[in-house]
């Protein structure tokens, strides 16, 4: 890498599949991934030093306004996989998400999240400038 390459926030934790998430023939029903990957990109929050409670509480949140998913090969009950969120763009209102599911070391499933920054007002909500802090902290890292 260049002297000038960066490199993503990221978070990645191990996890085993339960039986619960998955449906009649043992494969993860396709819902969990999403639910996987909302759970990451508020670990990746967590990781970088912001929890989101916070700023909930203060009216203001990263919603979500997209998402894709494209399954690659199956996960089944017990597997052990890695759920990987790393941070691909930061604009001034918009985070970037991409998700990786792997399992043995090969990429079973890759997902895209967008997220706007918002202020709650009332009833209402507007996008705003994500905070400084939390752009800096998420914006990919010089090496």
């Amino acid at each position: 890498m260049s002297a000038n390459s960066r490199r993503p926030a990221s978070y990645q934790e191990e996890y085993r599949v339960p039986f619960g998430e998955t449906d009649a023939a043992g494969v993860v029903f396709y819902p969990n991934y999403y639910r996987w990957f909302d759970r990451m990109t508020h670990e990746l929050f967590r990781a970088s030093g912001h929890p989101l409670d916070g700023h909930l509480k203060r009216g203001e949140a990263p919603v979500l306004v997209e998402s894709s998913c494209c399954f690659l090969t199956s996960v089944r009950y017990d597997d052990v996989i890695v759920l990987t969120a790393s941070v691909g763009e930061v604009t001034n209102r918009s985070i970037r998400i991409a998700h990786t599911v792997s399992r043995d070391g090969e990429v079973t499933t890759q997902g895209l999240e967008t997220r706007v920054w918002i202020q709650l007002q009332g009833d209402e909500s507007k996008a705003v400038p994500i905070p400084d802090s939390i752009r800096r902290s998420l914006s990919p890292q010089r090496l």
